[in-house]
Order: C-alpha cells, then structure tokens, then sequence
C-alpha cells in the first residue's frame, strides 16, 4: 500500500480533527515490584519484568527474551520491509466511493519541524514513499503524548468511510479478559512508547 507524504503547509487555519491530542490516556502502572531487562547496548533497549514471579520463572523468561532480543525494535530502521510476494495489504473499497484529497493544512512551526524530521526517517527506511500522482490524499494529525513528545497519525477519515464495514469486528473485552483466567503469568506488549 502507498502513502503520500505531503508539506502540509497552507494558508489555512490550524485545525486538530484528533480529540485524544490533549488528553491522551495515561500509561498503566503495576502495583508489583519491576525490574528492567536489558535487551541491547543502549539504555532504552529494555523491558520490565515483575519480581513477584519465581526466581527460576524469571531468570528463563528473561534468557528467552535475552535470546530473541533481534525479534525487537527498537526503530523504524529496525523493521526491514517485508517482500510483497510474502505479505501484502489491500484495501477494500465500495464501489461507490470516490476519491477524496483533503486540502492541507496548516501546521505550528514546532509541529511541521517533527512532521518533517519523521517523513525523513520513514522514507529513509523505505516505509513511506513519495507519489507524485495520488489519488488519496490525507494530512497527518500531530498526538501530544504523555511523556510530552508528539506521535504522527494520519487522518484516514475520509478513506476509513469508503471501506465497507468489518463483518468481523474484534471480540468483546469481556472474552478476551475472561479467556485469560486461569493462567499464571499476563504479558503485558508496551505500545504506548510508539507502533508501526
């Protein structure tokens, strides 16, 4: 699948179409004691484990993670693409929908400078690629997170509304919280910090 990457500078107004840009959820705290996992040379390559778990329990969960510490990244240049021949992502459109381009907007100055430095880093990596001729086109939306760094989305509005309904949506949550009774040890998978 394509994206486009865009300027998005314009004359217009500032608008921030993303509610989740001034309250964005607060991360989860553990009541359990943690301790980190170092996983690769630099300091934020790391992961928390409890201590309330046996000590044998520990130390192979952390030999395992030690041992498959490649599966992690840690950035974008640490996802190599995948070979479309493998995998590959189509959308499915309805066959009423008409392309829609969302004229730019305008972005503050500290905003744009991140715009720009993430564009660079993921076209770099060859996760995004310039189209010249597109026939989608959506601006991205910039996320304050809590930690007080900024999160670039895209704002899919318009395209999310001419695929067709999932027929399949995601289970409900109490399914998914009742299917974990029972067992010994939850794992908990950090996205919070950035995703892809």
């Amino acid at each position: 699948m394509e994206q486009s990457t865009t300027n998005c500078a314009s004359d217009e107004e500032e608008v921030d179409l993303d509610p989740r840009a001034e309250n964005e959820g607060e991360r989860p705290t553990f009541d359990e004691p943690m301790f980190a996992v170092q996983l690769g040379p630099s300091l934020h390559q790391s992961t928390r484990m409890g201590l309330n778990a046996p000590g044998l329990v520990r130390e192979s969960i952390k030999q395992v993670l030690m041992a498959n510490s490649d599966l992690f990244a840690w950035s974008p240049a640490d996802m190599p693409g995948i070979d479309p021949n493998f995998m590959c992502h189509k959308l499915a459109l309805l066959p009423q929908a008409k392309p829609v381009s969302q004229s730019k907007r305008k972005l503050r100055d500290q905003r744009r400078v991140v715009v720009e430095m993430e564009v660079a880093q993921l076209t770099r990596v060859e996760f995004i690629r310039e189209v010249v001729y597109t026939t989608w086109l959506a601006n991205v939306v910039m996320v304050k997170k809590s930690n007080g760094k900024w999160r670039m989305c895209v704002d899919y509005t318009d395209l999310n509304k001419a695929c067709p309904k999932d027929t399949y949506p995601l289970p409900s949550i109490d399914r998914l919280v009742g299917n974990t009774s029972g067992y010994g040890m939850l794992s908990f998978l950090d996205a919070y910090s950035g995703y892809n």
